[in-house]
């Protein structure tokens, strides 16, 4: 009986409420949801040109990151964060194209309508908001797009 009453009281506890980690993930999420114009951006430690930046748009939905360029999709896929870490830290996996399944490490930061974002491809998760030559890292600073 003592047994049964344990796994009940565990059971409520866990159906209850979130972890601090996960509220603080979640609100970070909700934060990112929409579309975002990319700023600036440099790969492997070089700027991306002002008009490939212009055409840059990044769509965070409560399960997928889409990145586009004009009309052409050049990265598709799910995301998690976790806000606990520092910097706080996002996984992309690719769910489409050449890269499905491989995973993007990277790390995030959501300030109001701006976003810095920093990641590699099948490498170490890059420490600071940089892109070093020879890193293989994206960095891009995002604005939230006006409807």
């Amino acid at each position: 009986m003592r047994r049964r009453a344990f796994l009940i009281v565990t059971a409520v506890f866990l159906v209850a409420g979130d972890s601090p980690k996960d509220k603080g993930t979640k609100k970070d999420m909700e934060k990112l949801l929409g579309t975002w114009s990319c700023v600036s951006g440099q790969v492997n430690g070089k700027p991306i040109q002002d008009e490939t930046v212009k055409l840059l748009k990044l769509k965070m939905t409560a399960d997928s990151y889409t990145t586009t360029k004009g009309d052409e999709t050049l990265f598709v896929g799910a995301y998690r964060l976790d806000s606990t870490t520092n910097p706080k830290s996002i996984d992309i996996i690719a769910t489409d194209g050449e890269n499905e399944g491989k995973v993007a490490l990277g790390i995030y930061d959501v300030d109001g309508d701006s976003c810095k974002l920093c990641y590699t491809m099948g490498v170490e998760r890059p420490k600071e908001f940089a892109s070093k030559p020879g890193s293989g890292a994206f960095f891009a600073i995002w604005k939230r797009a006006k409807p």
